[in-house]
């Protein structure tokens, strides 16, 4: 752990690194998780968030204040019948993943990583859900063709 000492002297606040893209990859979905005949799609990787030229966002944003210090790890499995999307950032505070948790941002991160899926049948407003880590928050779309449900666990916050 390290820690940050404001410029006034006032009190440490503890910082933590994000996690290392080994530690993050295990952390989500992978091919034997996906029904028969599930293959990997082509859209994710593992590293830094970062955008593309001209991209802007709240979530950019974040990442941003975060000094770029935003780990990701992010896979499509295509099955069969369906695609699903996982996803894990790690950010270097607690106080910046809740704040990624937030609606806006949320559904920001949803759509940066794609998550958002059918473009013509777009994910619904985010409510709070019961679910694993310290919160969790839940969205479908108006036909229930997709889904996604996000949850944050200390810096750590993820999406399926």
């Amino acid at each position: 752990m390290v820690l940050a000492l404001t410029a006034c002297g006032g009190e440490a606040a503890p910082i933590a690194a994000p996690l290392d893209v080994e530690s993050l990859s295990a952390m989500i979905l992978h091919l034997p998780d996906g029904p028969v005949g599930t293959t990997i799609g082509d859209d994710g990787q593992c590293g830094r968030a970062s955008g593309s030229d001209g991209d802007r966002g709240r979530f950019l944003d974040l990442v941003a204040e975060a000094g770029g210090a935003v780990g990701t790890c992010h896979i499509q499995l295509e099955g069969p019948d369906t695609t699903v999307e996982s996803l894990v950032l790690s950010f270097p505070s607690e106080q910046l993943a809740v704040r990624a948790m937030t609606p806006d941002v949320f559904a920001d991160v949803v759509r940066h990583h794609g998550l958002d899926c059918c473009g013509a049948d777009p994910i619904g407003a985010l409510v709070p859900a019961p679910g694993p880590g310290d919160e969790a928050v839940h969205a479908a779309s108006a036909s229930d063709a997709s889904a996604v449900v996000g949850w944050r666990s200390g810096s750590l916050v993820g999406a399926v």
